[in-house]
């Protein structure tokens, strides 16, 4: 009763404790506490649709189906207490044959409609094995009917329980074992020793004989321990053993093999040879005898749970409790609970809010982080910028099959000042690596083909496109070359160019005003002397009032000079105000 600290009752199921705690003086709550004791899925319940495939499956687990019918719900508390009793051999089940989706069932079975029943199934589902239908069934009852139906007519030999009690100890106790596979290609023989079990018991009603089938695949050192002997059978599959336990580890067996095993799978071979063994064996004036011996370990227990299936029941078997434990507690304990429940909520609120803080914190840190400290890899990929050599290999991604909008921006190199050049190139043009409209490149002059190509280009964009040019290499170094491709023409940057603006505001007035005498002088058309090709008239550019860019006799610029003047041309090439040389088509690149 409340208010009494010694519990009165405890139930202990499967290591799981339950206390009760209610007033003794209501049957129905100490009812109610055992029924919350007990497993879940003791009992299932059935109906016409689903007690077929409870009833066919007894080769699959080995056990016998009990049925328990009453006309009502719930099922009554002694057929539950007899089903926990014998679980672990009868695989119960419950029918409440006063619903109408039960009706094919009761039908079937011939079931009173104001009695309750129990039948008794074993492999033929059919015809029940045993019947008792009363109003009130006692235990006694209950216990006898079960207990002389416990196991199978041909039950298989699936673990050490069943072994010992289907074959005890005892020289007068003799168990028949037929060795098969899990295979419906075997399933006649067993058939057939089931038959003649079955029959056995009225021929041989005095001498206790045990049969029994074995998977070959699954007992295989129980089988083993049986083919040592000299009249032993190399391969044991769907032989019959006959054997007697002298003990728990030794036994003693003789092989019935006969002159072809498949004999097994007709019935009336298997009785006739049966027969005749087991008047010999249990005539008192016969010398046949079961003259082999072996030690057997214990047979393997094929239906024990896995370690991951007694952790699932476990927890199953948990969370029920505290269900049942919460339900009590909403009903006889509102008020405490509710309690509990706001106070746990508010628990995970404030949990989960100094869990959204420190993440918060952490992210910031990470941020920080993220903003004092680059990585190695974006840093690599930050400063990506590729130069590539105009060559036959890449003359059509370069030049011929670029998209409509691009342009690539080759540089004219020779093997003496590559590496100058390309690095102030290099320079010159990285504010402009993320423009995806751009490929930059270079023209090595040095290389037989990059000349002869760069010769058919000039010769294309002036008037007499037949005119035979040759070229200074020397003269063409530092020459910048922006090809348009879809409109077929290119511009042109050099030192010595007219629109170079490598001097100041003076210098861009007067390339303006003056331009070279001849059109090939800054293209390195004429192998003649720096002198000659650069000398102008001085008297000329006095009368223009200021200085002339290129003297009579200027010095040669030199080679670190001579992209000087790029990045003033790049930005007049993207106003488009450079001037533009018109080709008819690109030429080819010979390789």
């Amino acid at each position: 009763a409340k208010g009494v600290f010694i519990p009165h009752l405890i139930s202990i199921m499967d290591s799981n404790l339950n206390v009760y705690q209610e007033s003794f003086q209501s049957v129905d709550n100490v009812i109610n506490f055992v029924r919350k004791s007990l497993p879940v899925k003791l009992i299932p319940e059935f109906n016409d649709f689903n007690i077929d495939r409870f009833l066919s499956t007894w080769s699959t687990d080995n056990r016998v189906r009990a049925l328990i019918m009453q006309p009502g719900s719930p099922l009554k508390l002694r057929y539950a207490l007899i089903a926990l009793e014998y679980r672990n051999h009868i695989s119960f089940g419950f029918v409440n044959f006063g619903l109408y989706e039960c009706r094919s069932t009761r039908d079937r079975y011939k079931i009173p409609h104001d009695k309750d029943t129990l039948l008794i199934l074993k492999e033929n589902i059919r015809y029940p094995a045993a019947h008792l239908s009363m109003t009130y069934i006692p235990m006694v009852g209950l216990r006898d009917i079960i207990e002389s139906n416990k196991y199978l007519t041909l039950p298989r030999l699936s673990s050490q329980e069943v072994f010992d009690t289907l074959c005890p100890v005892g020289e007068k106790n003799f168990c028949l074992v037929l060795v098969s596979h899990n295979s419906p290609n075997h399933e006649a023989h067993r058939q057939s020793i089931r038959r003649f079990a079955q029959e056995a018991r009225s021929i041989y009603p005095d001498v206790p004989l045990a049969f029994m089938y074995v998977f070959r695949e699954r007992q295989p050192h129980f089988i083993n321990s049986l083919i040592q002997g000299t009249e032993s059978p190399s391969e044991p599959l769907l032989h019959i053993v006959l054997l007697t336990r002298l003990n728990k580890k030794m036994v003693s067996y003789k092989w019935l093999l006969g002159d072809n095993y498949n004999n097994w799978a007709n019935y009336d071979l298997t009785k006739e040879r049966l027969t005749g063994v087991l008047n010999a064996l249990l005539g008192s004036e016969t010398a046949w005898t079961l003259s082999n011996e072996a030690h057997i370990g214990a047979v393997l227990d094929e239906h024990g749970q896995s370690l991951i299936a007694r952790i699932a029941t476990r927890a199953q078997q948990h969370v029920i409790t505290m269900f049942y434990t919460m339900i009590d507690l909403v009903i006889n304990h509102g008020l405490f609970f509710i309690y509990i429940v706001f106070l746990m909520i508010g628990i995970m609120m404030v949990t989960y809010f100094l869990y959204t803080l420190v993440e918060t914190e952490i992210m910031e840190i990470n941020k920080k982080v993220d903003q004092t400290k680059t990585k190695p890899s974006q840093t690599v990929r930050q400063r990506e910028l590729k130069l590539h050599e105009l060559r036959a290999e890449t003359y059509n991604g370069l030049v011929r099959l670029i998209k409509p909008g691009c342009r690539t921006i080759i540089l004219l190199i020779d093997n003496s000042t590559a590496v100058l050049l390309a690095r102030q190139f290099y320079h010159v043009v990285w504010p402009y690596r993320k423009n995806k409209s751009l490929m930059f490149g270079y023209l090595n002059l040095d290389r037989g083909p990059s000349r002869d190509w760069y010769c058919k280009l000039l010769s294309l964009s002036l008037a007499d496109t037949n005119k035979s040019i040759h070229i200074n290499t020397r003269n063409c170094v530092g020459t910048v070359l922006s090809l348009c491709s879809l409109k077929k023409y290119f511009c042109m940057y050099h030192a010595k160019h007219p629109e170079s603006s490598r001097h100041k505001n003076d210098k861009w007035r007067r390339v303006s005003m003056r331009p070279p005498k001849g059109d090939g002088e800054f293209w390195g058309f004429n192998e003649e002397s720096d002198e000659d090709n650069y000398s102008f008239d001085e008297d000329e550019e006095n009368t223009a009032g200021f200085k002339p860019i290129l003297k009579d006799k200027e010095e040669d610029i030199r080679t670190e000079h001579l992209l000087d003047g790029l990045p003033m041309w790049l930005d007049r090439l993207f106003e488009g105000t450079t001037k533009r040389y018109q080709i008819n088509y690109w030429p080819d690149f010979k390789v």
